[in-house]
């Protein structure tokens, strides 16, 4: 039998071929070049905290590589065990079976799929190399069901690809070592699918997205601070390759109220924004000591399943006042709320809402905590509008700043918004602290003023306790 001679071009195109499907996972992050690692820090940081958080979520501008760079890459080496030789994070010995998953059936064909395969057909040009590539099942003729992947210890691993559209029930099922979802699941799908995540060697849940549908349950939960979670933040300084073309063509494509989460990952408030302001122009870093002589007041707001307290000091030179500590908590006893009030300070006088009855003995809830020595003075709540304005002329003005680690509250003032020329009653419980604080701050005091006897001022306005 004569062996087939290959022609100079079927040589030539078998390389080619070879060189296509010999995966893209080797060409990241390379030691020198204008894409060299060391410029890249918050993503290599996002694969370093594998070995530690249960819950990543990388939550980014667009264009920063969050699928394809840090989602795809990472999945790629844990499924071949292809680890570069810099890898920072977790590294699997055995093979593992994961979950990838995007919006719909044809985002997750043509993000994730794309990602690590390659185009439909050309499988093994993607970051999995095709000689890892094992079996593939097929959904359709285009989008892959799941994939059997080789792995450097002679296992295989295997991932399912997965939609949120499917809903939550598609998302129960087998055990997991890991869990990729691109964009922001729905809360049901995310908690669904993070069940799957139990009895595994190291479980990894790793979350890439850009929050365009503004402030989500999802989002909220990522960003509440927790041991087992990380927010890793990466905007489009924090990726050299995104040119000033595509950041100038971008912005200008996209509507106001929603650069600021193209450019830098920070979820979009809506057109309704209540206080439409710059984050960076009112946060800042906590005062290594609030001077004694600055007044403070606690704008405090009541109620059985949210009680919220805000702390304000104000710098009377320039009239600014430092928001510096926030506590929100719900269904809990007054005295639980009452100590976490005190222990803050016991002479700082407080303002806010608490006309309520309280659902353990009847009694009014000026009354109830005054029994746990903690005195609240009734805020005028006549206009509210009025009081809005005076909050975000201050914001405006640079004369209201807030300490950067309130995440509840920064959480709040950025989901704030009116829908139908009405504000959302939702999640607002600081904000209607803020507006009691600033409303009524001539009534802040110092340390040194509060232990001062005060004559009382019989004013229903004040509850009668001043």
């Amino acid at each position: 039998m004569s062996r087939h001679k290959f022609t100079p071009q079927e040589i030539i195109a078998e390389l080619i071929r070879r060189k296509n499907t010999s995966g893209k996972i080797y060409d990241l992050y390379p030691d020198a070049g204008p894409l060299r690692r060391e410029l890249y820090p918050k993503h290599i940081e996002s694969f370093s905290l594998g070995k530690t958080k249960l819950i990543r979520a990388v939550q980014s501008a667009n264009g920063v590589g969050k699928t394809y760079s840090i989602g795809g890459f990472e999945t790629a080496c844990h499924l071949t065990g292809l680890y570069p030789e810099w890898w920072p994070g977790y590294r699997y010995k055995k093979a593992n079976r994961w979950w990838a998953a995007g919006d719909t059936k044809e985002t997750t064909r043509d993000t994730i799929q794309v990602a690590l395969f390659g185009e439909p057909g050309s499988e093994g040009t993607g970051l999995i190399p095709g000689d890892c590539i094992e079996e593939i099942k097929w959904r359709s003729s285009k989008s892959i069901d799941y994939a059997l992947i080789k792995h450097v210890s002679g296992q295989l691993s295997r991932i399912g690809l997965k939609a949120y559209e499917q809903g939550e029930e598609s998302f129960r099922g087998p055990n997991l070592d890991g869990l990729w979802m691109d964009e922001p699941a729905p809360y049901k799908v995310f908690s669904e699918a993070m069940a799957r995540l139990r009895g595994g060697e190291h479980p990894i849940s790793l979350l890439t997205y850009t929050p365009m549908d503004g402030i989500t349950p999802l989002t909220i939960e990522m960003e509440t601070l927790s041991p087992e979670r990380e927010l890793i933040s990466i905007t489009w300084d924090d990726a050299p390759h995104v040119t000033e073309a595509y950041k100038s063509a971008t912005l200008k494509n996209t509507p106001a109220h929603m650069r600021a989460t193209r450019s830098t990952g920070i979820p979009a408030i809506g057109e309704g924004a209540v206080y439409p302001v710059d984050l960076d122009t009112i946060l800042c870093d906590p005062l290594e000591r609030i001077p004694d002589h600055w007044p403070r007041l606690v704008g405090f707001d009541g109620g059985y399943h949210n009680t919220a307290a805000l702390w304000g000091a104000v710098d009377r030179d320039t009239d600014t006042i430092y928001v510096y500590s926030e506590y929100k908590n719900g269904e809990q006893p007054i005295a639980s709320h009452a100590a976490a009030i005190t222990c803050r300070g016991s002479w700082i006088p407080i303002v806010g809402d608490a006309a309520a009855i309280n659902q353990e003995d009847g009694k009014n809830l000026v009354q109830a905590y005054g029994d746990y020595g903690v005195d609240i003075a009734l805020a005028d709540k006549h206009s509210k509008s009025a009081a809005i304005d005076n909050v975000l002329e201050r914001l405006l003005s640079g004369r209201l700043r807030f300490y950067r680690t309130l995440v509840k509250s920064i959480l709040e003032l950025r989901q704030f918004r009116y829908k139908d020329q009405k504000i959302v009653k939702e999640n607002d419980h600081l904000m209607d602290c803020l507006i009691y604080l600033v409303r009524m701050i001539d009534m802040a005091m110092s340390k040194r003023e509060a232990t001062i006897p005060q004559p009382l001022i019989h004013d229903k306005r004040f509850g009668g306790r001043l």
